[in-house]
């Protein structure tokens, strides 16, 4: 079985990173404010219209899922490129 390159592994992890925002898109955290209180009803899919989009959260999962999406890229390429000095030596 042929392995991947680390460019086709960082395609993957970018590939995975926008499957899981997209999941995120179409499944947001709802909330509604009821008396005063703000009331989270959990992730639900966008077009039942259970409440209002918590758009603070939403941004926050898509920046998280984002930043270890490029952490993990970036360890990917580090270590390739500690592994091909290592080889020229």
């Amino acid at each position: 079985m042929k392995r991947l390159n680390v460019k086709q592994k960082v395609f993957w992890v970018a590939v995975g990173s926008l499957a899981l925002a997209t999941v995120v898109m179409l499944f947001p955290p709802f909330y509604v404010q009821a008396q005063g209180n703000i009331v989270g009803l959990g992730h639900s899919f966008y077009f039942t219209g259970k409440g209002r989009v918590d758009t603070g959260l939403l941004l926050m999962i898509w920046f998280l899922i984002f930043a270890c999406g490029g952490l993990l890229s970036a360890f990917l390429l580090m270590t390739d490129k500690s592994s091909n000095e290592a080889d020229s030596k």
